[in-house]
């Protein structure tokens, strides 16, 4: 049994490596992403004033949404809130892109063959579809074959 788990760690090696490195790019990403969120609230501000839509936008129409999204662009490109939160955004799209979604496009091509490397799959695509809000402030440690987040085996998607 042991020869069965040591091949199966063995098979799941480069996997984890390439969960160390998803990792690894964590602080990064939260630090982009607080940039992020710290400026669209200033921007929506931004925006608001320059509003002139219904307030309920079930009563929108066409040309209240071109108007709407106008209004956006001239925001982005004629205040320095704007260019700055267009940056900003740029650069989150940028880290996702050439950093986060080929590493996990990489980590889900794996069978994985330990709870460890069903973890790092699971967490790879929770971190593609944007649900990093809940993996930004904790992280997985192979070492100890336990998440470090604190809760519990089931809570982290382990089995």
């Amino acid at each position: 049994m042991n020869q069965l788990r040591t091949a199966a760690r063995d098979y799941d090696s480069e996997l984890l490596l390439l969960g160390e490195q998803l990792e690894e790019c964590m602080p990064e990403l939260k630090a982009v992403r607080g940039w992020v969120d710290e400026l669209l609230g200033l921007y929506e501000v931004e925006v608001e004033k320059r509003a002139t839509w219904p307030e309920d936008q079930s009563e929108w129409t066409k040309w209240d949404a071109r108007a709407y999204l106008e209004t956006r662009r001239r925001v982005e490109t004629e205040t320095e809130i704007g260019k700055t939160f267009a940056r900003a955004s740029n650069a989150e799209q940028s880290f996702y892109d050439n950093r986060i979604y080929p590493l996990c496009d990489r980590i889900k091509a794996f069978w994985p063959q330990t709870a460890e490397g069903r973890l790092v799959k699971c967490w790879a695509r929770a971190v593609q579809i944007g649900k990093t809000h809940f993996f930004l402030n904790q992280s997985w440690n192979a070492k100890d074959d336990q998440p470090t987040h604190g809760g519990t085996e089931a809570e982290s998607g382990a089995s």
